[in-house]
């Protein structure tokens, strides 16, 4: 499915270098959304790309990026938001309350804005987030609250923006990639997080850092939503668990849903 052109936020980090020069992306040109103007750190990919530098995510910014990308309301745009930090660590509850805003807001302020100039784009445009913290697997994990919260509201914004988006012809979605050895998982491994968080937590990201994960099904994954993204919009499927190519995409299936066997 062709596509005008691509927008990239967080295109520097693990997940992202690992993924995007796989990605049939479809378009002449990508348009890296970053602090950093140097090309040569962000991954190859196919066509042109291009950096557009802001100094951090609030309207005006938005403004600079949708006059550098040329976009109207006709533009068929293709958005992946890879940002993410994980923030102060600690056990469980909220012991700095400061600090919890801060990671909250980092992670959800480049979503939020960045929804305001996809809110501009026109039919056939496509929004793919990625989820974080086990929100909406079996178990959440609490590591970093700011993080879980961010993560929480980002998945109820794309349920409920779906609605929205859908009667413009345009989708929204997100993607649960699983464990990577990032920047993330390797902070955990800090020996002074020992006391803070839970040994499992630490050992499961040991195993991570030390095995590497394959990204062969969250590059299957990503492509499947980039071509069909009205079997995706609104939900959140898992790389790992879901048998995305084969499920029977319910009403239900993916939500933020109570469910009862």
């Amino acid at each position: 499915m062709n596509r005008d052109f691509a927008v990239i936020i967080g295109g520097t980090s693990y997940i992202a270098g690992q993924v995007l020069p796989f990605l049939n992306l479809n378009v002449k040109t990508t348009y890296f959304i970053s602090r950093n103007l140097k090309l040569e750190t962000y991954p190859r990919i196919s066509g042109l790309s291009k950096v557009v530098k802001i100094s951090k995510y609030n309207a005006d910014q938005i403004n600079k990026i949708i006059s550098e990308t040329n976009l109207t309301q006709s533009s068929s745009v293709l958005m992946i938001n890879f940002a993410g930090t994980l923030g102060n660590l600690i056990e469980s509850g909220i012991t700095n309350v400061s600090e919890f805003y801060e990671t909250f807001h980092s992670n959800l302020d480049p979503f939020l804005h960045s929804i305001n100039f996809f809110s501009q784009a026109g039919p056939n445009s496509l929004y793919i987030t990625f989820s974080g913290a086990g929100v909406g697997g079996d178990s959440l994990d609490d590591s970093s609250s700011g993080y879980l919260c961010a993560k929480t509201s980002m998945a109820v914004l794309v349920e409920t923006l779906q609605e929205k988006f859908k009667s413009q012809d345009k989708h929204i979605c997100s993607i649960a990639p699983g464990p990577f050895p990032s920047q993330m998982q390797k902070s955990l491994l800090d020996t002074r997080l020992v006391h803070k968080i839970s040994n499992l937590r630490i050992k499961a990201a040991e195993k991570v850092v030390a095995n590497g994960s394959s990204t062969k099904k969250l590059i299957s994954v990503l492509n499947l939503a980039i071509s069909k993204p009205e079997n995706f919009g609104g939900r959140i499927i898992s790389a790992n668990f879901d048998a995305f190519e084969t499920v029977e995409m319910n009403e239900k299936f993916g939500k933020l849903r109570r469910v009862s066997d």
